[in-house]
């Protein structure tokens, strides 16, 4: 476990917080801590919309559960949770909640949303933004393309290595027809342009990964850009998701092909947040599941993941260790220590989600490393199903929410004593 520098009462991770917030949190990280409900999380949600309506339902959970474990829905609530976190010297990954549209006219308003949020971001410590393919192109399109990109890679020996040569836009036309290709193309301008302010302004441009039936098709979109924007440092990075039986071989196969291309390595390292997505879809279609069967194998991958990064790493590249899990954390330490990569400007950084072990982001901040907060916003209606998968994500890591509810009756406990 990572080492804390004085009492937990000396580091008091919810110090900042003002009794409402502090309630707020407490409320919400109790129910998060209750399987039963949140297993049930969509049902209470449809049930709710059922007995108070759609917009009763949204405005009570974007003043509750909202405020916890998101920046809420304006570009100025957002400012004020970026402010908060750079007074603890930490920097956010902003991510525009916006999945599953499906006008043009929507997707374009996301695009510019995102850019609006990369601009945001520079005024605060390690910007960066967080890209959900999905929410720039059609869901339905973006399948399709992913089950060609799988066929076309089953004709090779290692589909990570085809992945990492080919571009996206290789052989569409045996696949779909001019518009299709042309909402495609749409996509790639959409992310070019993000890639570009992000480019210019010195945002970091996470991708992140989504549910396998799209992740073909969204490292394609990623490699391409990568292609492009990381040839003398960092600028966009894939994110390789440790819970996937294939993801040391995925790693394996990103890193030699950009060490091949002298592109520099940008990297988001996440465990996976669709576990029960993934294995009732597997379930339903009677194959393997293509996540990890236990925990412990998750968490060996995790760490072998970050060693073999590590043994690649050089000045600009940029790796985000996003975890809550406090022996990666300290893993990670020694890797920086190893490799003699400085704190703050080494370009690594740990991340960890608004609202979520507030503990081990005040801890390493503390200790002068880089910080990151993955902080969400945007439309409430929208926001809800990312707060739902997030507290189903959680509810499986009871004992650590049971020590984020303790550390925040202690600090009623300190501010009742002071």
């Amino acid at each position: 476990m990572l080492q804390l520098k004085g009492s937990i009462s000396a580091i008091r991770p919810f110090k900042n917080q003002s009794n409402f917030e502090l309630l707020n949190t407490l409320i919400a990280s109790n129910f998060c801590a209750r399987p039963y409900l949140v297993q049930n999380i969509n049902h209470l949600l449809w049930l709710s919309n059922l007995l108070l309506g759609k917009h009763a339902t949204c405005y009570y959970i974007s003043q509750t559960a909202g405020k916890v474990f998101s920046a809420g829905e304006t570009y100025q609530e957002l400012k004020t949770v970026l402010q908060k976190l750079a007074a603890q010297k930490m920097g956010g990954i902003i991510d525009y909640c916006a999945e599953g549209e499906t006008s043009v006219e929507g997707l374009d308003n996301n695009e510019k949303a995102i850019i609006q949020a990369a601009l945001c971001a520079t005024e605060y410590p390690y910007p960066s933004v967080a890209i959900k393919v999905t929410a720039l192109i059609n869901t339905d399109l973006l399948e399709r393309l992913n089950g060609f990109m799988l066929k076309k890679l089953q004709r090779g020996s290692d589909k990570f290595i085809r992945i990492f040569n080919e571009s996206v836009f290789d052989g569409l036309e045996t696949e779909f027809d001019e518009r299709e290709i042309k909402e495609i193309e749409n996509c790639m301008g959409r992310l070019r342009r993000i890639a570009n302010v992000c480019r210019d302004k010195g945002v970091s441009m996470m991708i992140d990964a989504e549910q396998t039936y799209f992740q073909a098709a969204i490292d394609s979109f990623t490699w391409t850009l990568q292609n492009e924007y990381n040839k003398s440092s960092a600028i966009v990075l894939t994110t390789i998701q440790s819970y996937l039986k294939d993801s040391e071989s995925k790693l394996s196969s990103y890193l030699h092909s950009s060490k091949e291309k002298n592109l520099s390595i940008g990297i988001k390292l996440v465990r996976g947040a669709y576990i029960r997505e993934e294995n009732d879809l597997a379930r339903r279609k009677g194959v393997p599941s293509p996540i990890h069967d236990s925990k412990e194998a998750t968490n060996y991958a995790y760490h072998s993941n970050t060693d073999t990064i590590f043994s690649f790493y050089k000045p600009g590249d940029q790796l985000c260790i996003a975890s809550h899990n406090w022996l990666s954390a300290e893993f990670g330490k020694e890797k920086l220590y190893e490799k003699k990569i400085d704190r703050l400007k080494g370009g690594v950084t740990f991340g960890q989600l608004l609202g979520m072990k507030s503990m081990m982001s005040t801890v390493l901040a503390s200790e002068h490393y880089a910080v990151q907060r993955y902080v969400p916003f945007g439309p409430s209606e929208k926001l809800i199903p990312y707060l739902a998968r997030r507290a189903i994500e959680q509810s499986q890591v009871v004992g650590e929410l049971h020590e984020q509810v303790k550390m925040i009756n202690d600090e009623f406990k300190i501010r009742a004593l002071s």
